[in-house]
Parts: C-alpha cells; sequence; structure tokens
C-alpha cells in the first residue's frame, strides 16, 4: 500500500469515530444554521500528494496550515503528504 492510500485508510478510521468531523454547517430559509451530519460511509476526507523543492517547504507548509476550512461543504479533516524534491 503506498503512502497515499496509507494516510487515507487512516484518517477514514478517524473521520468514523469522531463525529464533530463529519458535520457540516448549512443555512435554511430562515438563515439560522442548521448542523448536518454526512453519512459514515461517505469519503469526505481530502488526501493529497505534492512534490516541493527544498528552498518552498516552509512556504508550502505555512501555507497549507493557513488555509481555511470550508464549513458548508468540508472537509473538516484534509492531510498533505510533501516530498521534498533535492
Amino acid at each position: 500500500m503506498d503512502q497515499l492510500n496509507s494516510a487515507h485508510a487512516v484518517l477514514d478510521q478517524i473521520f468514523h469515530r469522531h463525529d464533530g468531523l463529519r458535520y457540516r454547517l448549512q443555512y435554511g430559509d430562515d438563515e439560522n444554521p442548521a448542523i448536518i451530519e454526512v453519512p459514515v460511509g461517505s469519503r469526505s476526507i481530502h488526501v493529497s500528494q505534492l512534490k516541493v523543492d527544498e528552498e518552498k517547504l516552509n512556504e508550502t507548509i505555512e501555507a497549507l496550515a493557513y488555509a481555511p476550512f470550508d464549513l458548508y461543504s468540508g472537509p473538516l479533516l484534509r492531510a498533505t503528504i510533501l516530498q521534498a524534491n533535492n
């Protein structure tokens, strides 16, 4: 199993165990937020793999760390596997 699939398998288990990661906010006609739970069987975790030049590694990590989460459509959990180019 490669790194991407392994990471996805582990994060899927975390997603299934923690209800809060499956919540989304949606606004109805009355403009009050409603909490919607995504079904356990759905795949809503984003795992990506990036190759990055070593000089840009810190910049990339910072950009990924500060990327906002979309509370309306999710996912509330994401992971990126970084591979430094030599």
